[in-house]
């Protein structure tokens, strides 16, 4: 049994679509703080590696090189029940 996952999906639909920007994840952690956007696990402080493993859960792999992240999430959504 998997746990839920606890990225809010606008969350990681905003973190694709700033990988596919060519944002450094530097950067995109210092936009998601700035805006008060809590990490996944809850905390305040995004950090690189937080993005990383952010993309590598199975929902971020299917959101991460789709051309239309919002709908890749759907899908995956769908298809995963």
């Amino acid at each position: 049994m998997t746990r839920p996952r606890a990225c809010p999906d606008n969350v990681l639909v905003k973190v694709a679509v700033f990988v596919q920007r060519g944002l450094p994840y530097r950067k995109i952690c210092e936009e998601l703080n700035a805006a008060g956007v809590d990490t996944p696990g809850g905390g305040r402080c995004w950090h690189p590696s937080t993005i990383t493993k952010l993309l590598q859960t199975q929902a971020g792999e299917a959101v991460r090189d789709a051309a239309d992240p919002a709908a890749a999430l759907a899908a995956f959504l769908i298809a995963t029940g």
